[in-house]
Formats: C-alpha cells, structure tokens, sequence
C-alpha cells in the first residue's frame, strides 16, 4: 500500500508541472517572440517612428531591444536603466537610476522606451517622467512592448499582443515557477 501511494505522489510530482505549464501558464516559443517583435518593427514603420535610441531594462526588455536592434540592422543604440520595484505604504513604487544616462546627448533624438511586458504599467510610466522631466520633448518618445494587460495604468503607443491576467505565459528567457 505504502508503495502504491509513493508511485502515485511520484506521477503526480511529474504530471503537475506538465500541467500547470500547458494549462495554465503557456511558454511563449522564440518563433512567437520574433513575430511580436516584427510587429512592432513594422507598426513602427507605418507611423514613419525610426528610433534612433532604445531604452530598456533587464532582463526581458533587453533581449525585445537587441531583437529589435537586429531588424534596425544594429544602428540604434540600447541604453539600459536599471529599475526597482517594491511596495511602500501598500503602493507600487518605482526606482530608476539614471545616474549613467547622458541626457544631453539623447535629447534631440527620437527614443523607444521598449519591454517584454507591462503588468500594471508602473515602470514604463515611471521611465517616460524621467525623460520628459530631463527636457527630452515628449514627441521624441515613444513606447513599446510585446505584451500588455488589460487593463493598465499605462497604454504603450505599440504592442503586439494583450494578455489576461487569469491565463498567463511565460517567456522563452523566463521560467515556470510554482
């Protein structure tokens, strides 16, 4: 009995991650994630954007960055600003240093502000502030991501898809966690 009820913990050890990765939380292919950025290279082309600065963070955004760098044949420079996120007083807050950006030089060029995802926006809302508030004219920035929830604080001017938060995904660079 003690081994029939060891066997089946074991299946069950095995089955349910199976489960929860196929069911619940879908892995994103890198054939998926090529598609997305292709969109978004192309949305950009439509409304005559060409970026010559993208800014992203770690990690995510900066593999959606380089990605989308390579349909740019590698001419745009990638600025990476590290950003925190914790809770204070029950509220999201955001912490950017952007002590290694030089503002003046990027100030007249046109800037995609770029992730994989927006959950709640913060970040992405947070990153735009800093640069309107360095005097980076606000037409010069623009701002993408491949995924978005719905609903959000923060409407990126492009994406490529909009997800529920009840069925999520995972990307190729992350992982399952249970």
């Amino acid at each position: 009995m003690d081994i029939l009820f060891g066997i089946i913990l074991t299946i069950i050890g095995i089955i349910t991650p199976y489960l929860i990765n196929h069911y619940i939380r879908q892995k994103k292919s890198w054939n998926s994630v090529l598609k997305d950025v292709e969109k978004i290279y192309n949305d950009l082309k439509k409304n005559n954007y060409e970026p010559e600065i993208l800014i992203s963070f770690p990690k995510g955004g900066l593999i959606v960055a380089d990605l989308l760098g390579h349909l740019y044949n590698n001419k745009i420079d990638i600025i990476s600003i590290h950003t925190e996120r914790f809770f204070y007083d029950k509220r999201l807050t955001v912490s950017i240093r952007s002590e290694y950006i030089n503002f003046e030089k990027i100030h007249n060029k046109r800037i995609l502000i770029i992730d994989d995802v927006i959950a709640g926006g913060e970040t992405m809302a947070e990153i735009k502030k800093l640069l309107i508030a360095e005097k980076i004219p606000s037409q010069n920035i623009k701002t993408a991501v491949l995924g978005i929830t719905s609903p959000t604080i923060f409407e990126p001017d492009f994406h490529s898809f909009k997800y529920n938060l009840n069925k999520t995904f995972y990307f190729p660079w992350g992982k399952l966690t249970l």
